[in-house]
């Protein structure tokens, strides 16, 4: 398997094209290589990039960019420069999923809102309106059978409005509580 076709697999779930100009997910480095072992982080650093050499991984999928802004240069003194360099050198490509999966229906944001107990979760507007929800992986049934209400606030005068500009999921407390309690 190829990075693009295990990209295509992510973006199925956490597709990328609601945040192009806002975020750099997906392909950062494709070395061109069949991959055969994947090696899962948070952010990319140096102990990172060791441990997918020392375990043969041919790829490294991120959750925080390697490449937030574009490349001028490619500097080995700095952090991004090196890990580019040493990640190219020993064969390992590099696929990130930022805003795509914190906001897919099964993504971080809905994990966080599931643990919560959020009520009456906001979802970004383009998924309700224009995608099928089993493409972008999740249903109201699944949804309501793990805790989660998509339902609107009843109280209108508490409605918070959903805005477009600011990827997210928002949602109501099951009832007023202190941070403590939350």
């Amino acid at each position: 398997m190829y990075v693009k076709d295990i990209a295509e697999l992510i973006e199925d779930f956490a597709p990328t094209d609601y945040y192009e100009g806002e975020d750099n997910s997906g392909i950062q480095i494709d070395t061109g290589e069949d991959v055969s072992r994947i090696l899962v982080c948070l952010e990319l650093n140096d102990d990172v990039l060791a441990e997918a050499i020392n375990k043969d991984a041919d790829m490294i999928i991120t959750h925080h960019p390697l490449l937030f802004y574009p490349v001028s240069r490619i500097d080995v003194a700095d952090p991004v420069g090196r890990y580019i360099s040493t990640a190219i050198a020993n064969g390992v490509s590099i696929y990130s999923s930022h805003l795509a999966f914190d906001n897919a229906r099964r993504g971080n944001n809905m994990h966080l809102a599931e643990l919560l107990r959020l009520e009456g979760v906001v979802y970004p507007e383009d998924w309700n309106e224009d995608d099928d929800e089993e493409e972008i992986g999740g249903s109201d049934a699944w949804m309501e059978a793990n805790g989660i209400v998509l339902t609107p606030n009843d109280d209108e005068e508490d409605e918070f409005v959903y805005d477009e500009d600011n990827p997210g999921s928002m949602g109501y407390l099951p009832k007023i509580m202190t941070l403590d309690e939350v």
